[in-house]
Formats: C-alpha cells, structure tokens, sequence
C-alpha cells in the first residue's frame, strides 16, 4: 500500500504583498521541522513567471518599455527565456493594474497594452519559436489593440492611421484596421495564452461587466466600453464565443483571433510545468492559497486548481487566504480540508514583511492542528 508524507506549499501569489515564491517559502518556515516541499504556483497572473522560474529556471530578458498609461513615464520590462526557444511573457510586466492613491483611481480608457506587444517582440526578435503569454494582471479593457499595434498592426478612425498607442477609449471610434504584418510575424511561431479567468469578451460574464469596476472604471461608463469591444470584435472579424476571451481586459480574444494563439487554463498550464500532479501524488498534505478568496476563485484560480488537483490525487488539502468572502465558506468547506484566514494570524497584514509574518504563523498552526490530526480538525 502506497504511503503518502510530506507537506507541499503550492500558493499562488498575494495580491499586492508577497509573490508565491515568497508565499510558498512563508508557510514551509512555519511547517519546519516537518518534511516540505516547496512548489510556488502561477495562473497566469502577477508572479506567475516567477513561480515557472522557481521550478524550470531561466533567463530574465531585460528590455525598455513605453508607458502603459497615456501620459506617464517609460518603464521597464522583462521577459523570461526559457531556452528552447521558449519565452514565457506575463501581461502584468507591461500593463499591470495600476496600484494609485485613491484621490487618483486607475482609467482604464487611458491604458493600452502596447507595451505588452514590446514585450512580445522582444522575445520574438530574440529567437523565440513557442511563446506563453501570461495573462492576468492587467489594467487595460482595450481587446489587446494596443499589443497588436506594437506587432505591427494598423489601425484606422476618421480616415487617419493611429500612431499613439491604442487604448481602450480608442476602440470607440475604430473604422478600420489591418493585421498583415501580426500574421506575418506569427507565422510558424507557437502562442500559448495562460488565462486565469474563464469569462467571455462580452455581455454580463464579460470583460466590462465583471472587472471593469476593478479596473477604474464607472458604472456609467460600461456601455460606452463594452460597445469599444464589441466594435472591435466586429472589425476582427472573429467570434468572441470562447470562455477565457475576456482575460487580460479582452487581451486574449486579441491574440487568440489576431495573432493565432490558443487559450488553456493558466493555473493547469502551470501544474504541468511545474510537476503538481506527480507532487500531490506522494504528499499528506497540500497548502495552497492567495490574497482573497472570493467567487472568482472557482473559475480558475491557483487554489481551485490546485485543491482539484490534490483531491484526485487522494491527498488533503489547506486553504490559506488572506481574505475569505464569507459567500464562499460553504464551497471551501466541500473543496478543502482545513482553511484559514490570514488575519487571524497576525493583526497587520498589510505591509510585505507582514504578510510574511503571517504565512510563517500560518503554518505553525497548520503545523500544529493538523500534523497529527486524523481526520482533519475543523477550523
């Protein structure tokens, strides 16, 4: 009979605080002396390239960028090489949701993802033969019009060519637009798109209707943006009818119709690069986790991939979060073994180091209440 021991921390990232690397490394310091593995997980998010890297190594690219946000400063960008010709390129390293005072709220009609384009072709232009697109993360809603434009793509309103790059409040206004040289430059190259959500481009699923808010804009705004996209959708000439179309602020459905890329779910893409199935396979136990569990988490997420994942397996599964949406306790209580909030481990959480501090006491307790527990204790 096949003996299962060990512990495996394969979190995702927390929001705003740590990346799963940080994450996984946390909640092993706090299982010590217990036997753990570390195995950081992505989903195609913020740090997803990180949590690869963790597990396959690679190279960081280094590369100049222009501004996400009309008006705003060059930054700096990177890519991650992966050899064999493969770049793993994360949408969030060129046109993350901007983290601003509240007296100055994201616009994402004044964001383009064009400088996530910039980064594709640096990867291109570098060798790259398979490319894996990370897509979660981002603060623009404009179809990956702007990512298009930087590839080559041109695009038409009031008989003019557009030369700034493209955003959201652009798409409105679109006439025309040419994908010749995209297609070109895509031709022959494999194009992975690791989405973390599963949403439609449009409607009350879609990208407008569900993270439009959480991108900055208002409620009286969405009509005007949802019909930006669907505009857009139309001049594509594509149906945007696959679940996942709408991640990336509809930047997916842009590289799927656009530049032939292929959607898959981030957080299984993931598992497979890093070795999740064979981890779960021999652990007791599995930890997982993210910033805010909420009803977005089912649809894809690190912690409902990986407490699927762990369940098949036949091994137990924990839940750490730094916020739980109180909606959600009856589905965590049927998915994972154990869960805990992060806040009831230290009072301030809101800083790095404190996050940190809260994932090492997070796993002393789960050290301590479920090491030698047969069943699992309830929380």
């Amino acid at each position: 009979m096949h003996t299962r021991s060990g512990w495996i921390c394969a979190p995702d990232s927390f929001k705003g605080t740590v990346d799963s690397v940080t994450a996984a490394r946390g909640l092993a310091q706090g299982l010590h002396p217990l036997p753990t593995r570390v195995l950081p997980m992505g989903d195609g998010g913020e740090g997803t390239a990180l949590a690869i890297e963790a597990s396959q190594g690679g190279r960081w690219v280094n590369t100049s960028l222009g501004p996400a946000r009309l008006g705003g400063p060059p930054q700096k960008g990177r890519w991650l090489d992966l050899g064999n010709r493969c770049a793993f390129v994360e949408f969030a390293q060129g046109a993350a949701l901007e983290t601003v005072p509240s007296t100055h709220p994201p616009d994402p009609g004044k964001m383009s993802s064009h400088p996530v384009g910039e980064l594709i072709c640096s990867a291109l232009d570098s060798g790259a033969r398979r490319l894996v697109i990370g897509l979660g993360g981002s603060g623009t809603v404009d179809g990956g019009a702007g990512l298009l434009q930087a590839l080559g793509g041109r695009f038409q309103a009031a008989g003019t060519t557009l030369r700034a790059p493209i955003t959201a409040s652009d798409l409105q206004i679109l006439e025309s637009l040419d994908l010749t040289e995209v297609r070109r430059r895509f031709r022959g190259i494999s194009c992975t798109l690791a989405a973390d959500v599963v949403n439609p481009l449009l409607g009350p699923q879609g990208a407008i209707a569900q993270y439009g808010a959480q991108k900055g804009l208002r409620p009286e705004e969405f009509v005007r943006f949802e019909e930006g996209l669907r505009r857009f959708s139309r001049l594509m000439g594509a149906k945007a009818d696959q679940p996942g179309d709408g991640a990336a602020g509809g930047a997916a459905f842009g590289l799927r119709a656009g530049a032939g890329g292929t959607l898959v779910a981030g957080a299984q893409l993931v598992g497979t690069l890093v070795g999740l199935q064979e981890a779960c396979s021999s652990a007791e136990w599995v930890v997982t986790g993210e910033g805010r569990y909420d009803d977005q988490t089912r649809q894809g997420k690190v912690p409902w991939a990986v407490a699927r994942c762990a369940r098949a397996c036949g091994a137990k599964v924990a839940l750490v979060a730094g916020q739980i949406d109180p909606a959600t306790l009856p589905e965590i209580k049927r998915m994972f073994d154990f869960h805990l909030e992060l806040s009831g481990c230290l009072k301030d959480v809101t800083a790095s180091s404190g996050t940190e501090s809260a994932l090492q006491e997070a796993g002393r307790q789960l050290r301590v209440r479920l090491a030698s527990s047969k069943p699992p204790l309830e929380p």
